[in-house]
């Protein structure tokens, strides 16, 4: 009998007839009485790994109604996420019950993991990787476990939406509107997430907050033009009368100590840059939810209606009212696109941003299956060899590369994506010209926490549109545009 099984006995009659001669006895069951251990028992056993092996989450918003003491208003309400610990994949070898080593869900020890750690006011997971350094970071959902606070119980507006003190907050996002706590010491110190606003929000929010009282800017309060704030740093100490703080050249100290500068700059487009547009083209993208309709893209000669009047002829819209911006902000800038689906390509590389590089764009049409891997790899290959030619001359990068993804699909090789991004970007923040990815996803099946994760290790932003009609069309322009005049960036609610 072989280790490890019992011995069964089995109670069955002798199979020769009653009453005939027979020297030994012969039982009726034919087979083997013995029950298999792993199949009477064995239960699947979770991933032992450390972190967790995936994050799900519907992209999907239902819409819902608030109910309060002030006021009543229809909000988005986003799905929540759930954590996955995958089943053991190990096989248990011949003649044992049980395999050597912990459980897990795969064989790859380079494999990646989320941190999974729980944002303590909307619940959604950290996106990190596992046993990251520094403060966690996800995509943020609706803040279910907080609540408003106003001094001495005011009432609190947020545009049209008008809360009591003490109200749910489950209809705000993380992006609120800034108050009178350090917003950026909250997020760090109380909460342990990196704070989800934009960089632009954290630097407002940082800043003292008292508008300018001139009756100049009454015209603008009340057509809903933003009034001219303190530009010093919350709870300042007063700037001495006719003394400008350092740096600003115009300006005004008012009779309690705030600086104003009444005007308002341009965007910072962050100097020139190198933007890598690194497109999904899979036969996917010839859903036709929705159509491009710049005069530009669909008066080409060599446009064609029935290939590009898709979404991906609306990302070429998109990249077209980039490309514009950044021509105007800054005419040193260069482009290059790549086309991937199980493969890729390098379409054109280093174009001048004002080039005619349009029909080498419509050349692309849908084709194919989905892998992320084999775009990524193009991109970084492109840049590492023009990093060797710019050594191998002595000369350094005049524009910063900006690499920007943008699918509509799912991470069929997630893994593989994220793994091969940890390897490529480790470098990157000690070079005087990091890469900075942007991850964008346009449709209903791309997944956002894979996006969000993708973008943590680009030190970049990323968005989710899960929309791939006329108003998702419309979104994608607008984050296209967004990107254009920042394109380095990286991406009042308390709990209860």
């Amino acid at each position: 009998m072989r280790p490890g099984l019992q011995s069964v006995r089995v109670q069955q009659r002798c199979k020769e007839p009653y009453g005939s001669k027979h020297d030994r006895h012969w039982c009726l069951r034919g087979e083997c009485p013995e029950y298999c251990p792993l199949c009477v028992t064995l239960q699947p056993h979770q991933c032992q790994s450390k972190g967790v092996c995936e994050i799900r989450a519907q992209p999907t918003v239902e819409t819902r109604t608030f109910r309060g003491q002030r006021s009543n208003f229809e909000y988005a309400y986003k799905i929540q996420q759930v954590e996955v610990k995958q089943i053991c994949c190990k096989p248990i070898p011949s003649g044992q019950l049980t395999h050597g080593g912990p459980h897990t869900h795969t064989l790859d020890p380079a494999a990646f993991h989320y941190c999974g750690h729980p944002c303590p006011m909307c619940g959604y997971r950290c996106t990190k990787p596992v046993g990251h350094p520094g403060l966690h970071k996800t995509q943020h959902g609706n803040m279910l476990n907080a609540k408003f606070i106003s001094v001495d119980g005011a009432d609190i507006n947020i545009a049209e939406r008008k809360y009591a003190a003490y109200t749910d907050g489950t209809p705000e996002g993380a992006a609120m509107p800034k108050d009178e706590l350090t917003h950026a010491a909250y997020w760090e110190h109380h909460l342990g997430f990196e704070d989800p606003t934009p960089q632009d929000k954290q630097r407002e929010f940082a800043l003292c907050g008292v508008q300018c009282g001139s009756d100049l800017h009454d015209e603008d309060a009340d057509e809903g033009r933003p009034v001219p704030p303190c530009e010093l740093e919350l709870w300042h100490q007063p700037q001495p009368a006719g003394v400008l703080p350092q740096g600003e050249a115009v300006g005004y100290i008012s009779a309690n100590g705030h600086f104003f500068k009444c005007t308002h700059g341009n965007h910072d487009s962050g100097g020139a840059c190198h933007t890598v547009f690194i497109i999904d083209r899979s036969g996917s993208m010839a859903g036709t939810d929705t159509r491009p309709c710049a005069p530009q893209l669909v008066n080409a000669a060599n446009f064609s209606a029935s290939q590009l009047g898709n979404k991906l002829g609306v990302v070429y819209e998109a990249i077209l009212a980039y490309t514009s911006i950044r021509a105007a902000r800054s005419p040193q800038d260069l482009i290059s696109f790549v086309a991937f689906d199980t493969h890729a390509d390098i379409i054109f590389e280093r174009q001048p941003v004002s080039d005619a590089y349009l029909h080498h764009l419509l050349s692309v049409h849908p084709r194919g299956g989905t892998q992320f891997t084999v775009g990524l790899h193009a991109a970084f290959s492109m840049l590492q060899r023009i990093r060797v030619a710019q050594s191998s001359t002595g000369s350094t990068a005049a524009q910063q590369p900006i690499f920007i993804l943008l699918t509509d699909s799912e991470a069929h090789d997630g893994q593989a994506t994220l793994s091969f991004l940890q390897q490529n970007m480790a470098g990157e923040p000690n070079r005087l010209d990091p890469v900075t990815l942007h991850a964008l996803g346009f449709g209903a099946h791309v997944n956002g926490n894979f996006m969000s994760a993708i973008a943590t290790l680009g030190n970049g932003s990323f968005q989710t549109i899960t929309h791939s009609d006329d108003i998702g069309r419309l979104d994608l322009l607008h984050a296209f545009e967004a990107l254009a005049e920042r394109p380095h960036t990286q991406a009042a609610l308390l709990a209860k």
